[in-house]
């Protein structure tokens, strides 16, 4: 079990970024054991059987209607949720724990003073945690068009994964929807290639498909700004 403690680890649920109401990130992976003894054994046999995965988190916050509190049980409120545990969102390309179509296995709420609620929650998904990279974090784009192109090292044409985009934040008023694309190129300057594509009417993480990308290099592609004056996103690529 990982425990982060500072100001670099980061938490993500969906589009809700619950990183200044959490206090303690947990990453968990476990493998579970068969018992194999047979009658012929000398000793207790072990035989190792599936893994899984979860993030846990503790924290606080201040202020609890239309604040933070809501916040957190929306956002909690569903097991369809892409929840993201970052380490180091300092150190980019930096390491991603990743929970698709998670739920939220328990949340508790104390309030040992007045204006101060403290959490204790965590996560687990249908298919399991995956490891990947977080390619771009918060980054702000307040133009439509590419951004810098990141290089995703051990990635190659054979690669598979999964793509996650999280929409966190947005200024100005949104009137249509936001759209980007995700792309790849083999030299990080020419014959990019979109991935995947994502449309977003709300603040919300989304999931596509990776294959066989052109090369190591990641670039996103804001197509439409839906109408906002800038938009605040994080990507992670897992591979398979």
């Amino acid at each position: 079990m990982t425990a982060l403690a500072g100001n670099k680890a980061r938490i993500l649920v969906s589009g809700v970024d619950l990183s200044c109401v959490t206090s303690t990130l947990n990453i968990e992976q476990n493998t579970g054991e068969y018992d194999a003894s047979t009658r012929c054994s000398n000793v207790v046999e072990y035989r190792p059987g599936m893994s899984q995965g979860g993030i846990s988190i503790d924290g606080y916050f201040h202020g609890v209607e239309a604040g933070e509190e809501e916040a957190l049980y929306n956002a909690l409120n569903s097991n369809t949720k892409i929840v993201a545990g970052i380490l180091d969102y300092t150190a980019l390309p930096c390491t991603a724990y990743v929970i698709e179509n998670a739920s939220n296995l328990g949340l508790t709420h104390t309030s040992p003073t007045d204006g101060l609620i403290t959490m204790n929650g965590s996560f687990k998904g249908r298919e399991g945690m995956r490891r990947g990279k977080v390619l771009y974090y918060k980054l702000n784009k307040t133009s439509t068009g590419q951004a810098t192109a990141i290089q995703n090292v051990g990635v190659t044409t054979a690669s598979t994964g999964r793509i996650f985009v999280f929409l966190t934040d947005w200024t100005g008023t949104r009137s249509g929807n936001i759209t980007l694309d995700v792309q790849t190129s083999a030299n990080g300057t020419s014959g990019w290639s979109t991935e995947a594509s994502f449309t977003f009417g709300s603040k919300d993480a989304k999931a596509a498909a990776l294959t066989s990308p052109a090369g190591p290099y990641f670039n996103v592609n804001v197509t439409n700004l839906g109408g906002t004056t800038g938009i605040t996103f994080t990507i992670i690529v897992v591979i398979d």
